[in-house]
Parts: structure tokens; C-alpha cells; sequence
């Protein structure tokens, strides 16, 4: 995302190139990756209820985004609004990632 955020150029094919192959690769690692921090951060018998919620919110967002995404852009005309966006959500699912862990890690052992 912050790299189509710098696109200001509407001829450059780098930017956009480098973002196709750098967001195919994180596409492709971001499954098994995320999976097994999941494992490795909740083990236990919750894990797979754990895993359900989190499916439902990814496809939550998924289903929504999109929507969101374009709502924006006609809103204020440009796609810089629902990068941001995107960008504090990607960084909020983090922050809460690690305080969920660091929680359940005092509460089960």
C-alpha cells in the first residue's frame, strides 16, 4: 500500500511492477505465515475457535472493503484516503495481535 501511495506519476510502471511482485509474494507467504503464528502464540484447545473469529473478520473485511474502498475514493476523489485507512487497520490488528498474546500468555500458564 505505501508503495502505490507514492505513485504520483501515471506513466511510472516501476512502482506499480515492484507492487505486483512484492504484494504476490506477501499474498503467497501471509496464509501459512499468519496460521502458524496463530499456533504458535494460542496452542492449546481454543486454537481452532481462535482461527474461526479470525477467518470471520478477514472475510468480514474482505467483503467490505472493496465497498469502503470505493465509497472513499468517490467521497474525496482519490485512493489516498482508503490506503490510509487500510495502512491504521493493518497496524491497530497488529497492536492488538501482540496484546491478545501477551494476555492469554498470563492467563493460560
Amino acid at each position: 500500500m505505501f508503495l502505490l501511495n507514492m505513485v504520483r506519476n501515471p506513466d511510472s510502471t516501476f512502482v506499480p511492477l515492484l507492487f505486483g511482485v512484492l504484494g504476490g509474494w506477501g499474498l503467497g507467504v501471509s496464509g501459512p505465515t499468519c496460521y502458524a503464528a496463530l499456533a504458535d502464540r494460542f496452542p492449546g484447545r481454543h486454537y481452532g475457535s481462535i482461527r474461526g473469529v479470525m477467518i470471520l473478520f478477514v472475510s468480514l473485511g474482505a467483503a467490505v472493503g472493496s465497498w469502503v474502498g470505493g465509497w472513499l475514493h468517490d467521497l474525496t476523489g482519490g485512493y489516498e484516503s482508503a490506503f490510509i485507512v487500510v495502512q491504521a487497520l493493518l497496524l491497530s490488528a497488529a497492536v492488538l495481535f501482540v496484546v491478545a498474546t501477551r494476555r492469554s500468555a498470563e492467563v493460560v500458564w
